[in-house]
């Protein structure tokens, strides 16, 4: 089979005999060798490829992850009917969803986190509670997502301030559905 050559918004591809490789040129750029859409999408590698250009799409993930919960830094005794947790990752921001169901809290106290995000944060970002039940003295709750750090802080907000939430308001039988946006440390 002959190398077919199209010409593409000014630029040219030039595909190989392997029907795979794709080279790609134009007057502003240089050659830059890339792979074409296999017939079930782009394939990445299982292990990034970082690159050293802010503008090349080199990660893409999605997969699940078993969150947990703690008070006030303690998962000791912690129970669950229900953890389960999904994520798309691209490039350095990841968005997930979480579901627990708890059928003990536990022994610890204080604030009351999501633990066991799938990667580092580099900033707080918020969070939404979008389903909720079982909580006590909660009319709403939220949350956000804690920078450097693979944890959430629930928080239920006030009339002047939000307060972290705790033991008290996340009961034995507490059940939440989480999503957020954060971006990643690397």
């Amino acid at each position: 089979m002959e190398n077919p050559i199209a010409i593409y918004a000014g630029a040219m591809a030039l595909t190989s005999q392997a029907a795979e490789d794709v080279i790609v040129a134009s007057s502003a750029t240089q050659l830059k060798r890339t792979r074409t859409p296999q017939a079930n999408g782009i394939q990445f590698p299982a292990v990034q490829v970082a690159s050293a250009d802010a503008n090349m799409f080199d990660d893409y993930e999605e997969n699940t992850f078993t969150p947990g919960m703690s008070f006030g830094g303690s998962a000791a005794g912690v129970t669950y009917g229900t953890q389960t947790g999904v994520y798309i990752k691209v490039g350095r921001l990841v968005w997930f969803q979480v579901r627990i169901v708890l059928t003990s809290n536990g022994s610890g106290s204080g604030s009351a986190r999501i633990t066991g995000l799938p990667f580092t944060a580099d900033l707080d970002a918020a969070m939404i509670v979008t389903q909720y039940a079982n909580l006590s003295a909660a009319t709403a709750i939220g949350g956000f997502v804690e920078a450097s750090a693979t944890t959430a802080i629930l928080h239920i907000p006030g009339a002047a301030d939000s307060a972290a939430a705790t033991e008290t308001n996340v009961t034995d039988t507490a059940q939440l559905t989480a999503t957020g946006v954060y971006r990643t440390a690397n």
